[in-house]
């Protein structure tokens, strides 16, 4: 549990300034006793999660005093929201999952790790958990424990895949279990820009824009966005979701981002290590890398479509400006030669990620095939993409046949039966010239544009 001792200490110096009488003159108190205590010698310590005030009186002169807002919180939260659909029932993955997290040794106190489950009509019995209503639970002493308080009980079976239920998710976890440095990682089928955490009994997926809603309310409610302080990072257990638009999304309320262009085989993650690497103190670049690089190493012995990468998500504007700059040229080019012989020359060579349905296509593949085409734009524009998107993917593990995929994918609606273009509108994302560009080359009319 972490105070900001360096904070409270410069508070001691500067009373002992203000007040110009020595410590046996002066009186200290908690304005809570539940979350901290004060000794008379001004000797902080920490008893739950919040926040109080320390005020330091003079005895002499009680109308000298001076007061300091202490913060109560831990060095890291790991906030799990695991939507089950029928991923236990084939796969056991999500007691997989669960086990290896109560595995990982040394569970510092300074570390949360914290669950909400549902989505799912099927849990393995092993940790008796609902399948008639969300639950939510907390690691603790290598056990797997139940949430008692008010963010804990008399919870509905509501939607995993809508943005109240995911709002909801992120209150308790910034709520009760404040830290430095907050992270979530999402599990459950994803398909890229359909969304994520698909919830087993409506079928309904979160979307980008209702995880954007979402993240934004609880921003507002905690004051980060005024003070633009973002979580460390995201990470998505779930398929096809390192794309463009879900990242750049991101890069509003997180630091880092890891997840799969492809397929993320489940259970694709080995918590055991990569938490014992956080709870030893490792860096998150660390961490990040040792998830991304655990995964690949593991599937890739069974498998030869492996792709896993993180992000630096402070680095996605600059990607962003050079893609969008890149696509006012491609435009023009379209407008000139025609969309069929784009579609033909370009995207019809470039490698799809999974099926037509998603529409999901790598970065660097089609930068690199764009080159060559008529339709290539200024090389200054394309190598430009090409160094932002290397500055922002900063690890990035593929199977050497697909070596040249780049961390990073991007939605091209290339036939008639993909997703609907519901799925890719100012709603979703903010690459609003990408959109354009879409309903100028792309298969079939979308349902709304700008």
């Amino acid at each position: 549990i972490l105070i900001n001792i360096h904070l409270y200490n410069l508070f001691i110096v500067f009373l002992n300034e203000f007040l110009n009488i020595y410590y046996k003159n002066i009186k200290f108190y908690s304005t809570d006793t539940n979350i901290v205590t004060v000794d008379s010698y001004g000797n902080v310590k920490a008893l739950k999660y919040g926040s109080a005030d320390i005020i330091c009186q003079s005895i002499n002169r009680p109308e000298s005093y001076a007061v300091c807002r202490v913060e109560v919180r831990a060095a890291w939260t790991i906030m799990m929201y695991i939507s089950g659909a029928n991923l236990d029932y084939n796969y056991n993955s999500c007691t997989i999952d669960i086990s290896r997290i109560l595995d990982a040794n040394f569970q510092p106190n300074d570390v949360n790790v914290i669950l909400q489950t549902g989505g799912t009509n099927y849990w393995n019995p092993k940790y008796n958990i609902s399948t008639s209503h969300i639950e939510r639970f907390f690691v603790r002493n290598f056990k797997l424990n139940r949430e008692t308080n008010k963010y804990g009980t008399n919870l509905q079976n509501s939607d995993m895949g809508d943005s109240q239920t995911f709002e909801e998710f992120l209150e308790w976890g910034v709520n009760t279990y404040p830290a430095d440095k907050m992270a979530v990682i999402i599990s459950g089928h994803g398909g890229g820009m359909s969304g994520t955490a698909q919830d087993g009994n409506t079928g309904n997926l979160l979307t980008t824009s209702e995880m954007d809603i979402a993240l934004h309310n609880i921003f507002e409610k905690t004051g980060r966005l005024e003070s633009k302080e973002k979580f460390e990072f995201i990470g998505f257990e779930s398929c096809m979701m390192q794309v463009q638009d879900v990242a750049e999304m991101n890069s509003n309320y997180f630091n880092y981002m890891f997840g799969s262009e492809k397929v993320a085989y489940s259970p694709c993650i080995n918590y055991t290590y990569w938490l014992e690497q956080l709870y030893f103190g490792n860096s998150t670049e660390s961490v990040l890398n040792d998830i991304v690089c655990g995964y690949f190493s593991y599937e890739s012995q069974y498998r030869n479509d492996i792709t896993m990468s993180y992000l630096n998500l402070n680095l996605m504007r600059y990607y962003k400006s050079a893609w969008d700059v890149m696509t006012d040229e491609l435009i023009a080019k379209i407008t000139s030669y025609g969309k069929t012989d784009f579609c033909n020359d370009v995207i019809n060579k470039c490698e799809l990620l999974y099926t037509a349905y998603y529409a999901l296509y790598d970065v660097k593949d089609f930068i690199e095939v764009l080159k060559e085409s008529k339709y290539a734009p200024s090389s200054y524009l394309t190598d430009s993409v090409l160094m932002t998107l290397n500055n922002l993917v900063l690890t990035n593990k593929v199977s050497n046949s697909i070596s040249n995929f780049g961390g990073l994918s991007m939605y091209f609606q290339n036939d008639v039966s993909c997703i609907p273009g519901r799925v890719y509108t100012s709603r979703e994302t903010s690459f609003y010239k990408w959109i354009l560009l879409n309903s100028l080359a792309g298969a079939k009319p979308f349902d709304t544009l700008l």
